[in-house]
């Protein structure tokens, strides 16, 4: 397993075993074809521009002899993917509650969220999966945030919600 992130401190925190390799996802440090399956989780978000995201998405089709999976909040012309939405409700919350705007969320909003429509543009063969989970996610991300509760929102969600998410 190969770990990799733009951000050195989130790579020395990560729990995991394998490489750590500290770089920019639109310029991938790896030869063609070098993993059996690429995985990007919370990251398209992250990159700026549709023309950014397309190099990045080059680069990991480029690097992987296998499938490549994406994990990403989106939005869509049609609102069946809200993620704008939430990051909207969830960033106004916290504000609300912390006195300050939540980070990697304040970078969503900049960015733009990627759109549903250019990814089935730039991949027309993917599957899309995973349309109801803005909800949960918005409940979580709050939830968390309050130290006592992360242990039985971990519960709760097992028990409760992860029926109920279907990404």
């Amino acid at each position: 397993v190969t770990v990799l992130d733009v951000d050195i401190h989130s790579l020395k925190s990560a729990d995991h075993r394998g490489a750590s390799i500290c770089a920019d996802a639109r310029h991938l440090p790896f030869r063609d074809h070098a993993f059996d399956v690429v995985l990007a989780v919370d990251s398209l978000e992250h990159i700026p521009g549709e023309s950014e995201r397309d190099r990045s998405l080059y680069e990991m089709l480029r690097v992987t002899r296998g499938p490549m999976l994406l994990h990403f909040p989106a939005q869509s012309d049609d609102d069946t993917y809200r993620g704008e939405h939430f990051d909207e409700v969830f960033q106004g919350a916290h504000l609300r509650l912390f006195g300050t705007p939540e980070p990697n969320t304040t970078e969503h909003l900049l960015n733009g969220l990627p759109r549903v429509e250019w990814i089935t543009r730039r991949l027309p063969k993917a599957e899309i999966v995973g349309t109801s989970n803005g909800p949960i996610w918005y409940r979580y991300m709050l939830l968390q945030r309050l130290p006592f509760v992360r242990l039985l929102l971990v519960l709760y969600y097992c028990v409760f919600w992860a029926r109920r998410d279907n990404a």
